[in-house]
């Protein structure tokens, strides 16, 4: 994921778009090898998309797999995503 700024519209007025740069000047752009995976993560099994991420590993991708297996309560898997991100407040919160 590419996140942008519109340096563009701040600079026409930057004492009043200061305060909301995160609301309408941040743009995000997808690429589109983010989209494919975001797609085949939620097209499989969450055990099958978490082998495939550690082929691929990328930290937006076990974001994407973190979000989908706790939507599916498979904790199992959001136990592996959380060790994986080194995230250990997680896996005492799964626990």
């Amino acid at each position: 994921m590419v996140i942008s700024i519109d340096i563009d519209e701040i600079s026409k007025d930057p004492i009043n778009n200061i305060n909301d740069i995160n609301k309408r000047f941040l743009l995000k752009y997808e690429s589109e090898l983010y989209k494919k995976s975001k797609d085949m993560i939620y097209s499989v099994s969450n055990l099958d998309a978490f082998n495939y991420i550690n082929s691929n590993p990328f930290k937006c991708l076990y974001k994407v797999l973190l979000e989908k297996s706790l939507l599916e309560q498979d904790y199992d898997v959001c136990n592996k995503v959380f060790y994986k991100l080194q995230n250990f407040r997680g896996i005492k919160f799964i626990k």
